[in-house]
């Protein structure tokens, strides 16, 4: 438990509170970071590292907290990595670092709460990994970081992360294992991460597509430093709103298209879905204000879709499935305008 402040401290360019816990352990608090002409020299804000630990009075004490706007407006800052012992980045910590574009934390990290607007206009942010201890995320902790996409190594979203937060106006990548992000774009458009699946093999995750092509064929294998990957995942949001798609074909190592992958794709007619498909989840509004779309063929293979996955199509729109009934893991809205449903059908528009 985090207690009350003991002393004031100073360590070249941090200033520092000195608390204590329960327990009488001490460790530090950073409160402030001021760069002046005699020490900017020896740091590289390229890749720039918080320290575990600083040497104060001949204690060596573990630095815990990241204090309210500790580093609020440090424009030097680009890459920053924050130690593992840190358990709380206070309100405003990393706020207007306009330059600052990765954030990662160390394996390990015990990090439990992110403060209301930590790092809020951050407008060149494009990655932070949010370890799996986190289970607090106040209100505006990511407002107006226009560019980024979230790496949580949670599964699933904690209930902590507060809706007020911002973090759901991002793209986010569930259940991230690597330890390097990966941030690359194809000669075809597509921009992609990886992660590793539980026997900790690689596969590709499509982010966002920014290519021309009206007619999008997502691909089975993308190379990745020399090896061929398969893409798994179609990440949330990563086709939203985009009104230049007319038809889009996926491949058959695709097993999950994620919470909003093509909401809002108004000028899409036709989904082809590859023969021998391993697809097995649609998630929440997927195909959502798709109002172009005339048909679409569910194989067999799918045992979830999540809640309003194929709303506000066009009227007419025809939903080919290939289970004769509808499985357990299908939401009671999954179809929510009762669209005609034919079950056990074969594919009509495979490749």
């Amino acid at each position: 438990m985090l207690c009350d402040i003991v002393l004031s401290a100073y360590f070249s360019p941090y200033k520092l509170e000195i608390k204590q816990e329960s327990d009488s352990n001490k460790y530090l608090s950073i409160v402030d970071f001021t760069l002046d002409k005699t020490n900017i020299k020896f740091f590289s804000f390229d890749n720039f590292s918080i320290p575990s630990y600083m040497i104060i009075d001949g204690e060596r004490l573990p630095v815990k907290e990241i204090g309210q706007m500790a580093f609020m407006g440090s424009k030097e800052l680009i890459n920053i990595t924050i130690p593992s012992n840190v358990v709380k980045i206070g309100s405003t910590a990393f706020g207007n670092c306009s330059n600052l574009k990765s954030v990662k934390f160390e394996e390990n990290s015990e990090l439990t709460s992110i403060g209301s607007w930590a790092f809020s206009q951050c407008v060149s942010l494009n990655s932070i990994v949010i370890p799996k201890s986190v289970s607090l995320i106040e209100m505006g902790a990511f407002d107006s970081c226009d560019d980024l996409t979230v790496f949580a190594e949670a599964s699933t979203k904690p209930i902590g992360w507060g809706d007020n937060s911002y973090i759901d106006q991002y793209p986010i990548v569930w259940g991230y294992k690597e330890n390097d992000v990966v941030f690359e774009t194809n000669a075809d458009g597509f921009r992609y991460t990886t992660n590793l699946d539980d026997n900790g093999e690689r596969y590709v995750i499509i982010l966002q597509y920014i290519g021309e092509e009206t007619n999008i064929v997502i691909p089975d294998y993308i190379d990745v430093d020399g090896i061929s990957c398969p893409v798994k995942k179609i990440n949330n949001k990563a086709f939203k709103n985009n009104p230049s798609i007319n038809s889009i074909t996926i491949s058959n190592n695709i097993t999950v298209l994620e919470e909003r992958a093509f909401y809002g794709c108004q000028n899409l007619q036709t989904i082809i879905i590859e023969q021998n498909s391993h697809l097995d989840s649609i998630e929440s509004y997927a195909f959502s204000r798709c109002s172009q779309l005339q048909s679409i063929y569910i194989p067999s293979s799918v045992t979830k879709i999540g809640e309003y996955a194929f709303d506000s199509l066009a009227p007419e729109c025809q939903i080919y499935c290939g289970a004769l009934s509808q499985p357990e893991g299908w939401d009671e809205n999954w179809n929510s305008n009762n669209y005609q449903v034919t079950w056990g059908a074969t594919n009509p528009v495979s490749k």
